[in-house]
């Protein structure tokens, strides 16, 4: 890029680090893995909701991340889909100690995923978030529990107070 006045440095843009490719044995375990083995072959407009979820889980994981960051993953699948990918994305970051960000409009599903759960003022987003604990994301039975349907009445509370 040529210089813009004498006074301004010569910019480049930054240099990006580019990860090797995974191997194939790698991309095959986590299809398998993920339940997505039979589709491997099949077009992504060939496949459900689900299972591109899915495939884009297995695409992040084979890279070998530390951290997952998912913004509204779940949000356009349906109820049974939606839980069932919640405790994969769980029992996955559990098994390869990742570290999980989620941004999410669903109170039932920050209550569920998040153990630190950062609750942000309507926009433009003046004043000072809250952070909300919640220990026993992820646990077994979590979801059907007196403190999961607590915490999503704390967080409702605290949502309309912020508005």
């Amino acid at each position: 890029m040529a210089r813009m006045a004498p006074t301004l440095p010569h910019w480049e843009p930054p240099r990006t680090r580019r990860l090797p490719p995974p191997s194939l044995a790698v991309v095959d375990a986590w299809l398998s893995r993920l339940g997505l083995a039979d589709a491997a072959a099949h077009y992504p407009s060939q496949l459900s909701g689900g299972q591109r979820q899915r495939t884009a889980i297995a695409r992040t994981l084979a890279l070998q991340p530390d951290l997952l960051l998912m913004d509204e993953p779940f949000s356009s699948l349906d109820a049974p889909t939606r839980e069932g990918l919640q405790s994969l994305v769980l029992d996955l970051c559990r098994e390869q100690a990742l570290t999980l960000v989620v941004v999410t409009h669903s109170i039932e599903e920050a209550a569920a995923l998040g153990q630190f759960i950062l609750l942000l003022n309507r926009p433009p987003h003046r004043g000072v978030p809250q952070i909300v604990e919640n220990p026993a994301a992820g646990q077994a039975g979590h979801r059907e529990s007196a403190a999961y349907h607590a915490l999503c009445q704390l967080l409702r509370a605290r949502l309309r107070e912020a508005g």
